[in-house]
């Protein structure tokens, strides 16, 4: 009872003398001296996860501070170690791994006052049960501590399950948190990466391995919000978007803030943002005919913001559709008796998975989409499973597949469909993915027993080399070329689309109920909109890369299927947008 006395006295006189204090709990993140925590039906989201508890690093906060009102903590000393239960990664220093004593830019306190292998970047893992919650929008909230990137040249990658997450390692590269000081970032998980949140974990890792940038970071706590409908502390942001060119104003621009809050500009270039999260904010405009652009500013709940923004018309850019058409006979290739199966799809050797090998010719281009020419798709299972579809670098052994740069996912039913209409499946990935040099796109097959997915392919020996490659049952990758493999020269029905930096890069959406078909055309587009998910009249508009209307179309919301006629239009690049009473996206469109 004498000991327990005396610690409350000190941690009282501690209080009095720094005005710092850690004890705080809300019905919004639990307990923040918790390391772990779970809550559903908070009042900002279906479900709430938090792992490391809310203590900025140990030091407490300074007396009527609130991590998450987006303001930055003051300047904190410097090392400090991460207490007997803090969740691994947390409260912790970090160094970049490529740090290896020798920075280009010099470094920074916590790269010279901690060591190796104590300071290597760790993953924060948080675990957790959805209870079956759909999920319709996911968000992370992490409080990041001494990024400095853009001061000691860092280029920092962030992985979500070992899969890019450069939705994140954008923000992260933008942080000069000089001080040390601490900050909430709020970011949207995009749809592609839903899969990862469903898991029931998350392993969340930032790193940089090509620097040697002497730059060390740490993080006080990461959060997981489900299905958000409000945010308790937030802002206000407003501004212009004006051509960098004429200072004309431009209507109709997307703005969005972190992907949470969006609106168009009206006649005059004007817009208004309502109700976005506190903290630092990856703002993003985007408009027919000019290059998008994205910027940050910081907002302190309760704050407005004025965010002026130029956007520069775009340049036309260059794009290809690899291995396309398909470079010899349409093939489907079965297993021999005593096994069954296909060569490119399940069979009962266990294949895993099956890639195309892609060597572009330039390098900065981005993937954003892939074409996969399914010939069989059976689903015997009676169950709808996601089809994750990949893209791997080449850093495997041999120069096989190695690291995933890029994942979608497809229910195994919208496959079934595109197979039964005869036309190919498309999968964009969201956001494109970085070609840096040769890579693979392929697919993982379904594992349940009786679905099943076979590609068609060239004949044996059209092509040579050939391009086509699987996963065994044990993980490791071959050449279907290999003598110990089918010692088939082929290329599968998988189509990578990738184009440079220019207009329409990263506009591509994905909207429930809305499949525009098929894509690349060569003489009609259909347009298909299942009944309700529209309000009122829908204005279907085809650009060229000139930013030119070509096509113009009013439908009513009655109409499930409209047909485009392309065939008087030359061959190219398009975008078709889609505007509506409650949305406006838009659509890449290849005419061949």
């Amino acid at each position: 009872m004498k000991r327990n006395t005396v610690i409350l006295l000190i941690v009282l006189f501690y209080t009095v003398l720094t005005g710092y204090s850690q004890v705080n709990r809300d019905e919004i993140n639990g307990d923040w001296a918790d390391q772990q925590v779970t809550l559903t039906n908070t009042p900002e989201a279906d479900v709430m996860v938090r792992v490391g508890d809310i203590d900025n690093l140990g030091f407490g906060w300074p007396a009527e501070f609130d991590p998450f009102s987006g303001s930055s903590t003051p300047s904190h000393g410097y090392p400090f170690s991460p207490g007997d239960g803090d969740i691994d990664g947390t409260d912790r220093i970090m160094v970049i791994t490529s740090y290896e004593g020798s920075p280009p830019a010099g470094q920074d306190g916590y790269t010279s006052n901690t060591s190796r292998p104590e300071n290597l970047p760790r993953p924060i893992t948080m675990t957790y049960d959805l209870g079956g919650i759909i999920i319709g929008s996911a968000v992370l909230q992490i409080f990041v501590d001494d990024f400095q990137a853009p001061v000691w040249g860092a280029n920092y990658f962030v992985t979500i399950n070992d899969v890019q997450a450069p939705y994140i390692a954008q923000q992260i590269n933008a942080l000069n948190q000089t001080g040390p000081i601490g900050k909430l970032i709020t970011v949207t998980i995009p749809p592609s990466h839903y899969h990862l949140v469903n898991s029931g974990s998350l392993s969340i890792l930032f790193d940089d391995l090509t620097t040697g940038a002497g730059d060390g970071y740490a993080i006080d706590f990461v959060k997981l919000l489900v299905n958000p409908e409000s945010f308790t502390y937030t802002g206000n942001l407003n501004g212009k978007v004006t051509s960098t060119e004429t200072g004309n104003p431009i209507e109709g621009a997307l703005i969005s803030a972190s992907g949470l809050v969006e609106t168009f500009t009206d006649s005059q270039g004007n817009y208004t943002l309502n109700n976005v999260p506190a903290g630092l904010v990856n703002i993003s405009a985007s408009a027919s005919g000019y290059v998008t652009k994205t910027g940050f500013t910081d907002l302190l709940s309760g704050q407005t913001v004025t965010y002026n923004i130029q956007l520069e018309t775009a340049i036309i850019p260059e794009c290809d559709t690899l291995h396309f058409p398909l470079p010899g006979t349409a093939t489907l290739f079965t297993v021999l008796s005593p096994e069954s199966g296909y060569v490119c799809g399940n069979n009962t050797y266990g294949d895993l998975a099956k890639a195309d090998y892609f060597q572009p010719g330039e390098t900065g281009k981005h993937l954003f989409k892939g074409y996969f020419d399914f010939a069989v798709v059976s689903k015997q299972s009676g169950e709808n499973p996601d089809i994750e579809f990949k893209v791997w670098d080449n850093t495997g052994a041999g120069g096989y597949p190695g690291t995933i740069i890029g994942m979608a996912t497809l229910p195994l039913n919208q496959i079934f469909s595109d197979v039964e209409a005869q036309q190919i499946t498309e999968v964009y990935f969201d956001p494109p993915v970085t070609i840096n040099g040769p890579f693979y796109l392929g697919v993982v097959l379904p594992a349940a027993t009786g679905d099943t997915l076979a590609l068609i392919s060239t004949d044996e020996d059209e092509v040579d080399p050939g391009t086509a490659f699987e996963q065994w049952w044990d993980d490791s990758w071959h050449a279907f070329s290999e003598a110990n493999s089918w010692n088939l020269k082929l290329t599968q029905g998988i189509y990578a689309q990738y184009c440079d930096i220019g207009f329409g890069i990263g506009e591509e959406q994905i909207y429930p109920g809305l499949k525009v078909y098929p894509n690349p055309t060569s003489d009609v587009l259909n347009l298909e909109l299942e009944p309700g998910i529209i309000q009122g009249q829908v204005v279907l508009t085809l650009f060229n890369y000139l930013g030119q209307a070509v096509r113009s179309v009013k439908i009513n919301p009655d109409s499930e299927n409209t047909v485009l006629s392309l065939s008087d239009l030359d061959k190219g690049i398009y975008v078709l947008t889609i505007t509506g009473k409650n949305f406006k996206i838009s659509r890449k469109v290849v005419k061949m």
